[in-house]
């Protein structure tokens, strides 16, 4: 169960993946906005890129990634474990379209994400 939120320098929605349809993702979205202050925040404060549980609602909690061109990669998602690897291994395929693809839609899918859930979280 989750939402997967990439946004960019600008903290504009760039693709957004919902992990279980009965999820209400405007509460989540909601959350992930608001988690965007909080990281801006947190990254003046330390050097990594990877965030574990910066903000939390209801028994969700917000993990975020920041790559080095500032777009922001945000997983709200219930208590798991293996979350950082996800996070990686999702980074690496964002970060692939950043740089080789020069415009793509926050709505286009991108089948490989919801294989890489069910390899980490056994869904």
């Amino acid at each position: 169960m989750g939402l997967l939120v990439l946004v960019d320098n600008k903290d504009d929605l760039v693709y957004k993946h919902v992990f279980n349809n009965t999820l209400n993702i405007y509460d989540l979205l909601v959350v992930c906005y608001g988690s965007i202050d909080i990281l801006n925040t947190i990254i003046k404060m330390n050097k990594s890129n990877y965030f574990e549980c910066i903000d939390t609602h209801e028994d969700f909690e917000v993990t975020a990634y920041i790559f080095n061109s500032f777009y922001k990669c945000f997983f709200i998602h219930k208590k798991l474990k293996n979350v950082k690897k996800f996070m990686y291994e999702i980074c690496q395929i964002f970060r692939e379209k950043i740089v080789y693809e020069d415009v793509w839609s926050y709505e286009d899918q991108i089948n490989d994400i919801n294989d890489i859930y069910r390899i980490y979280f056994k869904i």
